[in-house]
């Protein structure tokens, strides 16, 4: 028969291997996961440049299928006694965006396109067009007068224009983020998204 002495031996040996088993078998931590808004989502930035003395415009596939879904353009015009520097996108091969009417009074009568704020809603309700667009344009006096912006982007800040892709005859939403920078006067592309989903609305903004 086991004295006391083996009796507690053995007790104090199974707290000591219980002891162990619990340093060795630590709890682990829940690792924090940054999680894209959806994974639907094709997301890349883009940081391109566009002069006003570059000869061709600049050109955008959206979706990298080697399709050009949109043509930027810096242009110079002189209308109505002004000199005027125009920063537009021409909608090319299926692809549109949301504008407002074509105006007379401005170069190729392009309507001025519609900016959009961090999460609001780009889809199918929305007035879309395929012709040329205003992104902002400067106006100056050709006496040596000052100089003035229009256009959503013509306050010189990064904002978000709509796109709508046509990918093998199907309809794909998505966002571009571009400024129009009115001290060295180049239009600069910034990042871009696309929805994979057909005819899915897509968040400005969303990655």
């Amino acid at each position: 028969m086991m004295n006391t002495r083996h009796i507690l031996f053995m007790i104090l040996t199974a707290i000591g291997l219980a002891a162990c088993k619990k340093e060795q078998l630590p709890v682990p931590e829940k690792p924090n996961v940054e999680l894209p808004d959806s994974p639907t989502i094709s997301y890349k930035e883009l940081n391109r440049k566009l002069k006003a003395s570059d000869v061709n415009p600049m050109n955008l596939d959206v979706n990298d299928d080697g399709v050009i879904d949109y043509s930027y353009f810096l242009q110079y015009a002189v209308m109505s006694g002004t000199v005027r520097l125009y920063a537009g996108v021409n909608p090319v091969f299926g692809s549109s965006t949301a504008a407002g009417e074509q105006n007379d009074e401005e170069f190729l009568n392009m309507g001025h396109l519609h900016s959009f704020t961090v999460t609001m809603p780009i889809q199918s309700t929305l007035t879309w067009t395929q012709e040329h667009s205003i992104l902002g344009v400067r106006y100056e006096d050709p006496n040596g007068g000052n100089r003035t912006y229009a256009g959503q982007w013509g306050n010189g800040q990064p904002t978000i224009m709509s796109a709508r892709l046509s990918v093998n005859g199907k309809t794909h939403y998505g966002w571009i983020r571009l400024k129009f920078d009115k001290v060295t006067e180049e239009l600069i592309l910034i990042d871009a998204a696309w929805n994979t989903i057909t005819d899915q609305a897509i968040k400005a903004g969303a990655k």
